[in-house]
C-alpha cells in the first residue's frame, strides 16, 4: 500500500477554549513545521455535546495522518479528555487546562452539568504536558497538580502567568515550553534497541563507516567506555544526535575526549536542538568526572552559544587546512 503524503505526517490539533478559534492554531505551525497543523472550530458548549463533536472530528481524520498531537486550550481540554479520543492521540499539550469543574473559582454549576460531570469521571490516558500560570483566576493550582499526578502529565508553573497566555512574554515561555517537550532526548543507553539505526542516520549524514559509528556505539552500550552517543527523537524518527570521541580525526590526540557528528535534521533546525544536545552531553560527562571536553569545528559564533570557547587550529586528518578547536570547561 503506497501513503499519501499526509498519510506520513503528523497532525497537529488545536483545541481553543471559550470565546477562541480555530484560527489561533496559526500561532503553533513555526513550532511544529514538519507537521500539518489544523485549528477545530468546535460549535457545541456542553461537554455531552462537545465530545461527540470532537471525537467525531478526530476520528475523521485520523486516518489520514501518521498520528495526532492535540494542543487544547482551557475548558477546550476538558472537552477534549471527555471526547473518548485517548486512542487516536499520541500526546497532549494541555494549556490552563479545565479538569476539574467543580473547582472553578467563581463559577456555579447548574444541576445539568454537575450531574453530568458526576456520572463521568475524568478518564485519561494520553501522555500529557501541562502548562499552568500561577496567576490563573478560574482554577487552583491544588487542582492542576491532582490532574498531573494522577494521570502522570508533566507541569509547568509559569510566575505570574495567567489563565489566558496572550502577552508577549507569556506566549514566548508558552513557545519554549513544547519545544523542550515535543521531543525525546536520550543516550543510546536509555534505547539500546536505536543502535543500528542510529549508525546508519550517522552514516547518513557524515559519510563515515557504519561500521565505525557500530563499534563505538556497541562500547558505550556494553558500559566499557562512557563517551557515549546523544539523540533528538520525534515520535520513533531520529532528527538530531551528537557523539563523543577520543579524537576526531586531528593531530591534537592530547585534546580529548571530542563532541563529534553534531547534525539536526535540517527542518529541525533553529529549535535549539543542537544546543540541548550539547548540553546533555558536557553535563554527562561532567557527573562521570570527564572535564573539560572538546571539539572541532569551522562555524564560528554557533558554538559559543553554548558555552564553548575557541581554544587553538588543529590539523584535520587528511585535509589541506586548519579547523578550530574548541573548549568547554
Amino acid at each position: 500500500m503506497t501513503l499519501t503524503k499526509k498519510q506520513r505526517l503528523t497532525l497537529v490539533l488545536y483545541i481553543h477554549g471559550r470565546g477562541g478559534s480555530a484560527a489561533e492554531g496559526e500561532h503553533y505551525k513555526p513550532l511544529f513545521p514538519d507537521c500539518e497543523v489544523i485549528g477545530v472550530d468546535y460549535r457545541l458548549d456542553t461537554p455531552w455535546e462537545a465530545g461527540p463533536e470532537i471525537n467525531a472530528i478526530v476520528s475523521r481524520l485520523s486516518s489520514s495522518y501518521k498520528d495526532i498531537i492535540l494542543i487544547a486550550n482551557s475548558i477546550g481540554a476538558f472537552f477534549s479528555i471527555h471526547a473518548g479520543i485517548d486512542s487516536l492521540v499520541r500526546k497532549a499539550f494541555f494549556i490552563s487546562p479545565i479538569v476539574d469543574m467543580e473547582q472553578l473559582i467563581g463559577i456555579e454549576l447548574d444541576v445539568e452539568w454537575l450531574s453530568f460531570i458526576r456520572s463521568h469521571p475524568i478518564k485519561w490516558d494520553v501522555p500529557t504536558h501541562i502548562l499552568y500560570g500561577s496567576g490563573d483566576h478560574l482554577l487552583p493550582f491544588e487542582a492542576i497538580r491532582a490532574f498531573a499526578e494522577k494521570h502522570c502529565a508533566s507541569l509547568t508553573v509559569m510566575a505570574d502567568g495567567e489563565h489566558w497566555f496572550h502577552s508577549k512574554e507569556q506566549m514566548l515561555f508558552l513557545d519554549d515550553w513544547i519545544r523542550q517537550h515535543r521531543y525525546s532526548y536520550i543516550t543510546l543507553r536509555d534505547r539500546p534497541d536505536l543502535e543500528k539505526m542510529a549508525a546508519e542516520w550517522f552514516q547518513s549524514k557524515w559519510s563515515v563507516p557504519e561500521d565505525a559509528y557500530l563499534e563505538r556505539m556497541e562500547r558505550y552500550i556494553s558500559h566499557l567506555t562512557e563517551l557515549g552517543w546523544y539523540l533528538c527523537l520525534d515520535g520513533d524518527r531520529i532528527i538530531g544526535g551528537l557523539g563523543v570521541i577520543e579524537n576526531d580525526f586531528h593531530d591534537r590526540k592530547d585534546l580529548t575526549p571530542n563532541i563529534c557528528a553534531v547534525y539536526t535534521e535540517e527542518n529541525y533546525r533553529r529549535q535549539g536542538i543542537a544546543g540541548r544536545l550539547l548540553n546533555m552531553a558536557v553535563e554527562g560527562l561532567r557527573m562521570k568526572g570527564i572535564s573539560p571536553v572538546y571539539l572541532v569545528t569551522n562555524h564560528i559564533g554557533f558554538y559559543e552559544r553554548y558555552g564553548w570557547e575557541f581554544l587553538c587550529f588543529v590539523q584535520g586528518d587528511g585535509e589541506p587546512y586548519l579547523s578550530r578547536m574548541y573548549i568547554h570547561l
